[in-house]
């Protein structure tokens, strides 16, 4: 009987959820019928103070005006748990290079590869040269709140780069606090933070990421709004990890101007 109740519980949880995706997709496609004008970085940086709405602006940016192969790209790697994230955010990277142009771009946690094989795409395509780093353990070595498949991470994220005619970037296999002097002496355009969500882990990161960035250089914070105002109108699109999220709070305001946040990353600008 108990087995029973469970089972019952997981069907109405299970079509609970699905109910709740169909009537965001039909929200998000009546929202993108409506739109007509593709707004520009400038105009998003406008509403920067309403998370929700830069939200839903990348999430219908993504569905009308965004080149197909921008899609295709992300549709890959929704498929088989290639990797994580949202489709909005595949539209503000794209935003991002295409309007601050970085040229050494370095992602801390590649898992496989989702992201710095974007960043490759949109330079190829944008005909932007681009040097792409990778620092990531390269293999199922979790944390406080993850845990990962058991592959060979480094032939997978290579084969992913293959698969879209994409140059191979430069990975190194390790965590980020062996490898500091890299980040620190790497005068980076850019730096994703994707790695550990421990909160320490997430602190030295920042610390390092700052010694390494050029000023005016650009930091992504990823797993980091569960402790502000981002809140989806419908569904439990995920916010954030705590580590990240409370590491985002004490972010200092004489080193870091925020930019925008979008979802559960945040972009910030050295000072």
């Amino acid at each position: 009987m108990a087995k029973i109740i469970i089972n019952l519980k997981n069907f109405v949880l299970k079509t609970k959820f699905y109910g709740i995706d169909l009537i965001e997709k039909f929200f998000i496609n009546i929202l993108s019928f409506v739109c007509f004008r593709n707004l520009s970085w400038n105009d998003l940086l406008g509403v920067n103070r309403n998370r929700n709405g830069v939200y839903r602006k990348f999430q219908i940016k993504y569905r009308k005006f965004d080149p197909i192969w921008l899609r295709e790209h992300r549709n890959f790697f929704k498929q088989d748990s290639r990797g994580f994230g949202e489709d909005a955010f595949h539209s503000y990277w794209f935003s991002l290079i295409e309007n601050y142009k970085p040229s050494r771009l370095l992602e801390i946690g590649v898992y496989r590869g989702q992201t710095i094989s974007l960043w490759a795409l949109i330079g190829a395509k944008l005909n932007y040269e681009m040097e792409i780093v990778g620092i990531s353990p390269l293999d199922n070595s979790g944390d406080e709140v993850s845990s990962y498949l058991d592959i060979d991470y480094e032939r997978d994220i290579l084969e992913n780069f293959e698969r879209f005619g994409l140059n191979k970037p430069t990975l190194i296999k390790g965590f980020s606090k062996v490898h500091s002097d890299v980040i620190r002496n790497g005068e980076w355009d850019l730096i994703y933070i994707d790695g550990s969500h421990d909160y320490l882990d997430v602190k030295i990161d920042l610390k390092i990421a700052y010694f390494g960035l050029k000023v005016g250089g650009i930091l992504v914070l990823d797993d980091s709004s569960l402790y502000t105002s981002f809140k989806p109108m419908i569904s439990n699109t995920f916010r954030g990890h705590p580590g990240p999220s409370r590491a985002f709070l004490e972010i200092e305001e004489n080193k870091w101007k925020f930019i925008l946040g979008v979802g559960h990353n945040n972009i910030l600008q050295k000072i």
